[in-house]
C-alpha cells in the first residue's frame, strides 16, 4: 500500500466505514510503542486501506512540512480521493516548489494556512520536535490530523493530543512503524550478519 492510500478517506461528517485507529502510548514511550484499535469515527486514511471507495472523492488536505517525505506522500495521492490543496513549510521556497508541482497554495506560516484554507485534513510531516505543536494547532483549528511518527516526544504530550482530538471530535492518527523501511532493513541485515 502506498502512502497516499494510507491517507485516503478521512471521515468528516459521520461517514463510518472501518474502525478508527489511534496511537496509544505506554508509559516511557513517546509514540513509538504499542498501538490500539478502537471503534469510533473513521479517519479517511484508513478507509481506502480496507479497499473501500473514499466517501469524499475530492477531499482537500494540507501538508505541513515540505521535505523529502512530503514528496513521497504527495506522489501517492493520485491513487486516492485526496487532493493536495496547500503546503506549509518554514522554508517558503521549499513549500512553493512542492505546491507548484501539485497545483496547491504555498504558505510559510501554519496559522495563515489554517485561516485561508478549508482543508479538513492536515498531514503533519514536520520534524519530530515540531509534531506535537503542529498537531495541537491543527486540532485547535478543527482539523483532522494524520502525523508522521512519533506523535509526540513524550507520553504525556501524546496522551494530551489524543484527549484534545477526542474533545474536539476530530480524527487523529499517527503513521505506523514500517519494518521494511530502508533503515530497518539495514539494521536487520547488520544484526543477522552479527
Amino acid at each position: 500500500m502506498n502512502l497516499g492510500q494510507r491517507l485516503a478517506g478521512v471521515e468528516t461528517d459521520g461517514v463510518r466505514a472501518a474502525p478508527q485507529v489511534e496511537r496509544v502510548v505506554d508509559d516511557g514511550d513517546a509514540g513509538h510503542g504499542s498501538e490500539s484499535s478502537r471503534e469510533g469515527k473513521t479517519p479517511a486514511f484508513l478507509h481506502n486501506a480496507f479497499g473501500r471507495p473514499s466517501p469524499h472523492p475530492d477531499m482537500n488536505c494540507a501538508f505541513v512540512g515540505a521535505g523529502a517525505v512530503a514528496r513521497e506522500y504527495a506522489d501517492g495521492l493520485d491513487d486516492t480521493g485526496l487532493r493536495l490543496a496547500a503546503v506549509c513549510d518554514l522554508d517558503a521556497d521549499r513549500a512553493a516548489a512542492l505546491a507548484s508541482d501539485h497545483d496547491a497554495a504555498a504558505y510559510g506560516d501554519l496559522s495563515a494556512l489554517l485561516d485561508a484554507e478549508d482543508a479538513p485534513l492536515v498531514v503533519n510531516l514536520t520534524s519530530h520536535a515540531a509534531h506535537a505543536d503542529v498537531t495541537r494547532t491543527a486540532l485547535d483549528a478543527g482539523r483532522h490530523v494524520y502525523s508522521q511518527k512519533p506523535l509526540a516526544l513524550d507520553p504525556a504530550t501524546a496522551r494530551d493530543l489524543v484527549a484534545l482530538a477526542d474533545d474536539r471530535d476530530r480524527a487523529l492518527a499517527c503513521a505506523p512503524d514500517n519494518a521494511t523501511a530502508p533503515a530497518q532493513r539495514r539494521a536487520a541485515t547488520a544484526l543477522a550478519d552479527g
